[in-house]
């Protein structure tokens, strides 16, 4: 059987005893799908923090790597070989990538 995770949260502290959690992501078994109940906070201001991109910035970076996963999902690359090499072509010339995500060519980036 496959594994799931059943949620996806991050924990927020303020004052010494004060503790949120936010969940971000719900397993719906029913549907075998994962659904976004809460957007990320900390992430965000992390991102924010060390890299200086701005909310909007994020959301875009957030989208490209996202389609990036689902393309790699639609095309079967579950190796974890495969996957790297797309991630290291990515980092190292997304152009690449981006350019044969949108051929639909996944060979482009798996040579």
């Amino acid at each position: 059987g496959a594994r799931r995770l059943l949620e996806v949260a991050e924990v927020m502290t303020g004052r010494k005893d004060d503790i949120d959690v936010h969940y971000l992501y719900r397993y719906r078994p029913r549907s075998d799908t994962y659904e976004q109940v809460y957007e990320s906070v900390r992430v965000k201001e992390e991102l924010n923090l060390h890299t200086g991109m701005s909310d909007s910035e994020i959301r875009e970076d957030y989208n490209e790597k996202k389609a990036i996963l689902k393309w790699l999902v639609e095309n079967d690359v579950t190796d974890i070989n495969q996957f790297g090499a797309v991630m290291h072509r990515y980092y190292t010339d997304k152009t690449v990538v981006l350019k044969a995500m949108k051929a639909k060519n996944i060979q482009a980036v798996l040579q």
